[in-house]
């Protein structure tokens, strides 16, 4: 609900911190309570308040198929009873005595549910196998309770997820590029009220079409606004054609790999746009042009995979040869447009034996992206192991060219290297360390960047209610080997978690980032304290500062004070 326009420059780091950076409330290192079981371990049937507590994977309150925020509150871990399990009605219901019926439909939508697939393998090719994974984004789900729903109409259930409102006050001082809906500079306070519901429709005994809607209101614009989720984006497809088969000692593979993600929004048409401002945040939703629509081309992406991987022991058997191969294309919208492409050639020889205590791998790989006149060729010897028994480590050195009329003043050979440790101080405390600099290939996005960086992190559990952890990382240079556009960067973070009381948790932040690049170079620092409080059985109420401070060489600098409250009750 509370949304940021402008992207964040420490956003790839913040994964680190998420745990304290967070408005969505209480974390699981809150103490569970339990009930009492018997001494033969059989439980005790629930009462109808106890029932409540029966949750699980197939729970009503599952977070499958409810995108629109977290449905299961963050107090979620505490509602698990121990020792209880429900009664079970000795008469099959409907579907349990039509499954003959119902089976088919299952074996035939099952594989568009979160973590389910379907996969063929051919009679008369024992060695062929295909897999079909995808979603209609999140509208169909297995997990679902029907007797956990509120409202129950035939096949049809509907559930109140939550009630909740919120408040954030803000001084924001810079350039917007926009005013407020209200007609002002954009800063100052705005608040909203919302719910969460859910309609599920049973098509079949463990096949349930599900959409989740949050309605909010506006008090200080006194506007609506609706959205509709599924759950998981937009619908996608994988499909996987494998076929495999030994001819002597080689092991060999063929497939083709093929990922489609969609834009379609199958709720577009029941959309409410409404928003109120305050600084670079919104309360509310907003899908203006042509993310409003049932579909826009610009937000498909495909990929498609040929590839092979032919293998064999050798040298007594204490090392393994591979040869690999791939083509894979990228386009992008329904009409394959902004083609791109990659061509992979590898070969390596690893060590499989127990004699060498650092197990060696060596290895040639040949990158060629559509679109550049050049040829990227890698070799690489990498060992890993354990130099102890609390540290572990992972190293590689070798030797990065290119060749072709795109190269563009590459200047030779460029040596390569990477050491990455893993270190275990004590039960309380880890720490790892990377040094290097190295080639990554983005699969995805179709780039090549070559990086001399530099990072450090540590975790420190102080007691049983507080612990911390801190990060470095230090990019001297870092190249798009595409379009040799270079940059650099500096990060540095440390955050901070103390749970004085069983239902109460204190967080803290601070983020510094300082980038250079050719169009943009400045720093970025940003601050953050959170409390939250469980304020009743699934009512969670979060109160947070923030001050950010964004300076670059253009006009887009700015800092700004967040003040923000919110409140949540759970069902």
């Amino acid at each position: 609900m509370i949304t940021n326009q402008l992207p964040t420059a420490a956003a790839l780091f913040m994964a680190l911190f998420c745990a304290c950076a967070t408005q969505s409330g209480a974390q699981d290192t809150i103490v569970e309570p339990t009930l009492p079981t018997t001494r033969g371990g059989q439980g005790y049937f629930p009462t109808l308040g106890e029932s409540a507590l029966l949750r699980g994977a197939y729970n009503a309150r599952s977070p499958q198929g409810a995108a629109l925020g977290n449905a299961e509150g963050p107090d979620a871990g505490m509602q698990t009873a121990s020792g209880l399990f429900p009664y079970e009605d000795s008469d099959p219901d409907f579907y349990q005595r039509n499954q003959n019926f119902f089976r088919p439909l299952n074996q035939t939508l099952g594989w568009l549910t979160p973590h389910d697939a379907w996969t063929m393998q051919f009679s008369q090719m024992d060695n062929n196998s295909l897999t079909v994974d995808g979603n209609l984004g999140g509208i169909f789900t297995r997990s679902f309770a029907p007797e956990l729903a509120t409202v129950k109409a035939g096949p049809l259930y509907f559930d109140l997820l939550w009630v909740g409102a919120g408040a954030i006050w803000s001084d924001y001082n810079g350039n917007l590029n926009t005013t407020g809906n209200r007609g002002d500079e954009g800063d100052g306070v705005i608040a909203y009220v919302d719910v969460g519901v859910r309609g599920v429709l049973r098509i079949s005994d463990s096949l349930y079409l599900s959409a989740v809607a949050d309605l909010m209101y506006l008090p200080f614009t006194n506007r609506f606004a609706l959205q509709f989720g599924g759950g998981g984006g937009g619908p996608a497809l994988f499909t996987r054609l494998n076929y495999s088969k030994t001819l002597g000692s080689w092991d060999v593979l063929f497939y083709d790999e093929f990922i489609g993600q969609s834009s379609l929004n199958w709720f577009s048409s029941a959309t409410v746009n409404g928003y109120d401002r305050a600084g670079r945040y919104f309360y509310g939703f907003q899908t203006p042009g042509p993310t409003n629509s049932f579909q826009n081309s610009g937000y498909a992406r495909f990929g498609n995979t040929i590839g092979m991987s032919l293998s064999t022991l050798v040298f007594d058997n204490s090392w393994r040869l591979w040869i690999t191969g791939r083509h894979v294309d990228f386009w992008q919208g329904y009409e394959f447009r902004n083609h791109a492409n990659l061509e992979n050639i590898g070969v390596a020889l690893g060590y499989e034996g127990s004699k060498i205590p650092f197990a060696p791998r060596f290895s040639y790989d040949m990158y060629a992206y559509g679109g550049s006149d050049s040829v990227m060729h890698q070799f690489l010897l990498s060992l890993t192991g354990r130099l102890t028994e609390n540290l572990n480590w992972l190293g590689s050195v070798g030797d990065f060219f290119m060749t072709g009329a795109g190269a563009r003043g590459s200047s030779g050979n460029r040596f390569i290297w990477n050491i990455d440790l893993r270190h275990s101080l004590t039960q309380n405390t880890t720490q790892s360390f990377g040094l290097g600099e190295t080639v990554f290939h983005n699969n995805v996005v179709g780039e090549a960047l070559l990086s001399r960086y530099a990072q450090y992190s540590i975790n420190q559990r102080l007691n049983s209610r507080s612990y911390g952890n801190a990060f470095i990382q230090y990019a001297d240079s870092e190249t798009n080997l595409l379009t040799m556009q270079t940059a650099r960067r500096t990060s540095v973070g440390v955050a901070f978690n103390y749970q004085p009381l069983d239902f109460t948790q204190l967080n803290a932040s601070i983020i510094y980032d300082k980038f250079s690049q050719s169009t943009l170079t400045g720093d970025r620092w940003r601050y953050m304290v959170t409390a939250t409080q469980q304020l009743g059985m699934r009512l969670t109420g979060s109160l947070f500062y923030q001050y950010e401070d964004y300076q670059v060489d253009n006009p887009a600098r700015f800092s700004e004070h967040l003040i923000g409250v919110t409140i949540r009750r759970y069902f």
